[in-house]
C-alpha cells in the first residue's frame, strides 16, 4: 500500500492496493463488437470494502467516480481521508488536501496513465463476455469473470464478480464490482446511482494544483 508522510504521522489510503500499484501496463485492445454494452461515459457513487491486513477488519472508503472511454478516470474521496486521484490516460495525479485550511496539500504527478480500474472498465466497453483476456459466465444476477493468465498477472487480480439489480445485467444497473486479487483476498466496489453520459469539460480528467501545493514528480 502506497503511504504519504505529513507532519510526522504515516497516512495510508484506500485505494492505494488497488490502483496505484499498476502504473506501467500497457491499455489492453479489444475487437469493436457494433453495439457498446457500456456508454461512453458515467458518473457514480462508490463505496469500496477491503480487509485490513493489519487489524483484519473490514473497512470502508466512499467518495464519486468519473470514467470516460478510452482510459480516463477520477476518483474524488470523501472518506476516511479525502483525496483526489485524476488519469487522463497520459498522466496521473494523486493529490491529498491539506489537513488545516491554508497549509500546503501533496501533489504526486506521473507521466503514465494505464491504470487497473480505467482498463478494467475498458475491458467491458463490449460486455463481459469471453475473449482473449478472460472467460464469463453468466449466473443469476451476476457476471463471474476469470482472467487470463497474462490479465491477471497484469492487473493483479484473478478473477472479478459483476453483480447487478436484475438478471438483465445491463450495465445502468450494475451494483458491485468483487475482485479476488492474487493473495486471494476480496475487495469489493459497490456502485450507486449511476449517470450515463454526463457532460464533462475537456479538461476534467487533468488536475491544477492549488496554491502551496507540495508537488512530487515520479519515474
Amino acid at each position: 500500500m502506497a503511504v504519504f508522510k505529513r507532519q510526522g504521522r504515516i497516512r495510508s489510503f484506500i485505494l492505494g492496493p488497488v490502483l496505484l500499484g499498476l502504473l506501467s501496463f500497457a491499455r489492453f485492445a479489444t475487437a469493436a463488437p457494433a453495439t457498446p454494452w457500456m456508454p461512453d461515459a458515467f458518473s457514480a457513487q462508490f463505496t469500496q470494502v477491503y480487509t485490513s491486513a493489519v487489524s483484519g477488519k473490514e473497512q470502508q472508503g466512499q467518495g464519486s467516480l468519473d470514467y470516460a472511454y478510452p482510459g480516463k478516470i477520477k476518483f474524488t474521496a470523501t472518506r476516511p481521508d479525502p483525496f483526489v486521484f485524476t488519469s487522463n490516460g497520459q498522466k496521473t495525479w494523486y493529490y491529498y488536501p491539506p489537513f488545516i485550511e491554508g497549509e500546503s496539500g501533496e501533489l504526486s504527478i506521473q507521466n503514465q496513465g494505464n491504470l487497473w480500474l480505467n482498463q478494467f472498465f475498458d475491458l467491458l466497453r463490449y460486455g463481459p463476455k469471453t475473449n482473449d483476456r478472460f472467460t464469463a459466465q453468466a449466473q443469476g444476477m451476476q457476471w463471474n469473470l476469470k482472467f487470463k493468465p497474462d490479465t491477471a498477472e497484469k492487473v493483479q487480480a484473478l478473477a472479478a464478480v459483476l453483480k447487478f439489480k436484475s438478471k438483465d445485467k445491463k450495465f445502468l444497473e450494475l451494483q458491485e464490482i468483487e475482485l479476488t486479487k492474487q493473495d486471494q483476498k476480496k475487495v469489493r466496489f459497490i456502485l450507486a446511482k449511476i449517470s450515463p453520459n454526463p457532460v464533462l469539460a475537456k479538461d476534467y480528467f487533468e488536475f491544477k494544483a492549488p496554491d502551496k501545493t507540495k508537488v512530487k514528480y515520479l519515474p
